[in-house]
C-alpha cells in the first residue's frame, strides 16, 4: 500500500470513526477491536519492505521472522513484531525474553552494543486499564535492560491515539513528566507519525 494512501486511512481512523465508548469502562470486545485496527493501521511493516526491507522466517509461528536491512557500511536495522521479538533474541543470542511488545527495532553495529527500541501501540476512548500501562513503562523498560544484559541498550516508546494527547489534567502532566524524565519517547498517531517514527530509529 503507497505511503499516501496509508495515511489517509489513518486521517479517517485517528478522527474518530465514530467509534465511541459509553463510559469509563465501556467497550469490552469493540475496545479490544478498535485497539487491534490501531495496531494494524500503524503497523511500519509494509513500509519497510516497500523501502527495501527483506524478510526472514525463523519458525512457524505466527510472528516467527523478522525484516533487516544493512544502512551504510556496517549498521543493519532488525524489524520485528510482537512474539518475533522473543523468537528474534533466542535465535540470535540465547536471550530468553517474554514480552511481546507491538514492534521492536534492533540495531547492530560491530563492536557496538546492540541496541533494542522498543514500541508498544496504546488506544483509547475513555480512562480505563489500557492507561495503567504507560505509568508501567519505566519498569518495563528496566526489566528488559536486567534480562537482556549489558551487551544492549534499551529504548522504549508509546505511539498513542489521538485521546491522550487531548489530555490535560495534572494526572496525564505527571505522566508525561516521568516518561520524559526516563527517556521514554510519546508518538501520536497522525499524518506525522512515520515521519517521526523514522527519525526515531534511525537515532542512534
Amino acid at each position: 500500500m503507497a505511503d499516501n494512501v496509508k495515511v489517509d486511512i489513518m486521517t479517517e481512523l485517528f478522527t474518530g470513526l465514530g467509534i465511541k465508548n459509553k463510559g469509563t469502562g465501556a467497550g469490552g470486545a469493540k475496545t479490544n477491536e478498535n485497539g487491534k485496527q490501531f495496531e494494524e493501521i500503524t503497523n511500519n511493516e509494509v513500509r519497510l519492505l516497500s523501502q527495501g526491507f527483506t524478510k526472514t522466517v525463523i519458525n512457524k509461528n505466527k510472528y516467527g521472522y523478522y525484516l533487516s536491512k544493512k544502512v551504510g557500511l556496517f549498521t543493519e536495522i532488525i524489524f520485528v513484531l510482537q512474539g518475533g521479538l522473543i523468537d528474534y533474541m533466542k535465535q540470535e543470542f540465547e536471550i530468553e525474553l517474554f514480552r511481546n511488545p507491538d514492534e521492536a527495532y534492533i540495531i547492530r553495529r560491530p563492536g557496538e552494543k546492540t541496541i533494542i527500541k522498543i514500541l508498544e501501540k496504546k488506544h483509547q476512548n475513555v480512562q480505563g486499564s489500557v492507561e495503567t500501562k504507560l505509568w508501567a513503562a519505566v519498569a518495563l523498560k528496566r526489566e528488559y535492560e536486567l534480562v537482556c544484559g549489558e551487551r544492549f541498550e534499551i529504548e522504549y516508546a508509546f505511539c498513542l491515539n489521538d485521546w491522550f494527547k487531548q489530555q490535560k489534567s495534572d494526572k496525564y502532566i505527571y505522566l508525561h513528566m516521568i516518561l520524559e524524565e526516563n527517556d521514554i519517547d510519546v508518538f501520536y498517531a497522525d499524518n506525522d507519525y512515520f515521519h517521526k517514527l523514522d527519525t526515531w530509529i534511525q537515532r542512534i
